[in-house]
């Protein structure tokens, strides 16, 4: 009887323990699933994230290709009309259809013509594709114009639209340069290498679809239109409507019947009544979301198995390290408290920047990304491009030494809102005992105000006081530079008529503001980037550079003279000697001796005058004024 007493114990007892050992299982089971749902719900948040970001970086790159498309091609048209502006140039003449060939070559239009105003006029009756009679009006008022979509049947089945400029010419439209672009750049990024998620249309506020990615739809339809054929609610087609009025939406989720949906972004080009709209579809990311679940699920039991297994090993380590570590972040954290400056580690191996949080305050770093990983080219997005290499070269020579030297790096660091800082980087490698660099510790001290004073201090050392202009040492400097980049140009040596005189009889006020009229109008009529200098009294130089064209320059010199004769109402004149380069020589002091002849020689002709000292080739002999 006490034997079968303490088997059914035994029993009781095991039971127990089964039923213990079931409800643990149970429990783990329940825990994981619990951990797994979890894992889920954030991974579809991560994923909704995720989408955003996607669609509206790839829409607003699709945006601003297509703004720049018809603005860089537009910008070009105008340089080329800016031409006639200042000058009496035939824009039919055969020099124009040369250049306008060349100029073909080195953009994506597909074909630049110009049409005189007459032809415009022509076509206010019969416009040809590309143009209607409120753009032919718009052009002879001298606005520019920007067709709306068309065919044309040399180019095919392409959809075009055509841009158009006025050239004026003694403030008269005497006619327009007019060019033609492939419309599916306005849809489709160009040589883009990224994997695409996003399709892009051409709508009208209307919701019309005019453009689809690749050409003319085949039969007119409407954004609603589709909408509605998913089953979309009338909120979301009123939503949908006042988007597409509004000329912008951020990412809307379209939900039909039968669990069909798609996302939709929409801005306006800014240009006719054009909309950019962007459509993607859910399941283009579906299958990322399911592989990483399932992914996560097998992660997540094999680390509770893990974890079991490693628990004793990692007790007794952490306990053991649990104090040091306390302290080293204690150090770190009050470290960074400090806003002025900002710590940073750079790992040699895994070629990862680890900045203090308080890098997110200032710079273009988000707050919860302290570490701030280079890509596989060695390119870094906080650092200016320009500066990009120098700091991966300072990083990577910190790194291949074998001393204990401190380097240090100016660079400019992108700042939230968009602009750049200059920043002291100073860093020293940290090393394994064998010698081998293990990583790059330093700080970043902000150096704007003390770059920003250095700057004013150059520019105000290198600019004469009274006019302006540069002084002499920074004008040769300037010239020999660019003599250096591209040995062609003109320079001109100028001179003021009898200034001495006018000085003595009209007195040095006068003369002061003579020479600060003179400077004012050379800056207004040669280009921003042409060097102006004074080289001291009454003497100017001017190089204008990137052109071997001695029309040009006899055209920019008779048109000072004109000017000071109209405006100044002959108060003073200048003669004015010009050398050319590469003929009168390459380098300043050979084209300052060439201008300063030259100069010598318009004074002998009686001043108020110009001499080019040296034709070029095909000309027969030289060109006084």
């Amino acid at each position: 009887m006490k034997h079968k007493t303490i088997l059914s114990t035994k029993k009781r007892v095991s039971r127990k323990g089964w039923v213990l050992a079931a409800g643990s299982l149970i429990l783990s089971i329940l825990v994981i699933a619990g951990l797994l749902q979890v894992n889920q719900k954030r991974n579809e948040e991560v994923f909704q994230k995720l989408i955003s970001e996607i669609l509206s970086v790839s829409h607003q790159q699709q945006e601003f290709e297509a703004r720049n498309i018809i603005e860089t091609t537009q910008r070009s048209l105008e340089a080329i009309a800016a031409i006639y502006q200042t000058s009496d140039a035939d824009p039919e003449s055969a020099w124009t259809q040369s250049y306008l060939k060349a100029v073909q070559n080195f953009n994506s239009v597909r074909d630049i013509r110009y049409f005189s105003a007459a032809t415009l006029r022509s076509m206010l009756e019969t416009p040809i594709p590309g143009t209607d009679p409120q753009g032919i009006e718009n052009l002879l008022n001298g606005q520019p114009y920007i067709s709306d979509l068309f065919q044309q049947k040399q180019y095919g089945t392409d959809a075009l639209i055509s841009i158009s400029v006025p050239v004026i010419q003694n403030d008269q439209v005497i006619g327009a340069f007019h060019s033609i672009l492939n419309a599916d750049l306005l849809v489709n990024v160009p040589n883009s290498d990224d994997e695409e998620y996003a399709q892009n249309f051409l709508v009208r506020r209307d919701g019309e679809i005019i453009l689809e990615p690749y050409g003319w739809p085949e039969i007119p339809y409407h954004l609603q239109t589709e909408l509605e054929g998913i089953g979309a609610s009338d909120s979301t087609m009123g939503n949908v409507e006042t988007a597409l009025k509004q000329g912008e939406s951020e990412m809307m989720l379209i939900e039909g019947a039968d669990n069909r949906a798609l996302y939709i972004t929409i801005s306006s080009l800014g240009y006719n009544d054009w909309l950019l709209l962007s459509i993607a579809y859910p399941y283009e990311f579906k299958g990322y979301s399911k592989l990483i679940s399932q992914n996560a699920a097998v992660l997540t039991a094999s680390l509770i198995v893990f974890l079991v297994l490693l628990a004793v090993v990692v007790s007794a380590i952490f306990t053991r390290q649990r104090r040091k570590i306390l302290h080293n972040q204690a150090r770190y954290d009050l470290l960074a408290q400090f806003s002025d400056t900002i710590l940073f580690e750079y790992t040699c191996e895994t070629q990862r920047l680890t900045f203090t949080p308080n890098i997110a305050e200032r710079f273009n770093v988000p707050a919860d990304l302290i570490l701030y990983p280079m890509n596989p080219q060695g390119e870094m997005p906080l650092i200016h491009p320009e500066d990009q290499p120098a700091m991966i070269s300072m990083l990577n020579s910190a790194a291949l030494s074998t001393g204990n030297s401190l380097y240090r790096l100016d660079v400019r660091f992108q700042t939230r809102e968009g602009g750049y800082r200059w920043v002291s980087c100073q860093g020293q490698a940290i090393r394994e005992r064998s010698g081998y660099p293990l990583s790059i510790i330093g700080k970043i001290v902000d150096i704007q105000d003390q770059k920003s004073k250095e700057e004013r201090l150059i520019e105000k050392s290198s600019t004469d006081a009274m006019t302006g202009a540069l002084n002499r040492e920074a004008t040769e400097a300037r010239i020999e530079k660019r003599l250096s980049d591209d040995q062609k140009g003109f320079l001109f040596l100028l001179d003021i008529d009898n200034f001495k005189e006018i000085n003595d009889t009209r007195g040095h006020m006068i003369g002061d503001q003579i020479l600060i009229d003179l400077v004012q109008l050379l800056k207004s009529e040669f280009r921003q980037n042409d060097v102006i200098g004074r080289l001291g009294g009454d003497e100017f130089m001017v190089f204008m550079n990137q052109t071997q064209d001695p029309q040009a320059a006899i055209q920019k010199a008779s048109h000072i003279l004109n000017r000071l004769a109209v405006e100044k109402a002959g108060a003073f004149s200048v003669s004015i000697g010009i050398a050319s380069a590469p003929l009168d020589g390459t380098t300043y002091d050979q084209l300052y001796d060439a201008a300063d002849k030259a100069m010598y020689q318009a004074k002998r002709q009686g001043k108020n005058s110009y001499f080019l000292r040296k034709p070029r080739p095909e000309d027969s002999s030289e060109k006084p004024a």
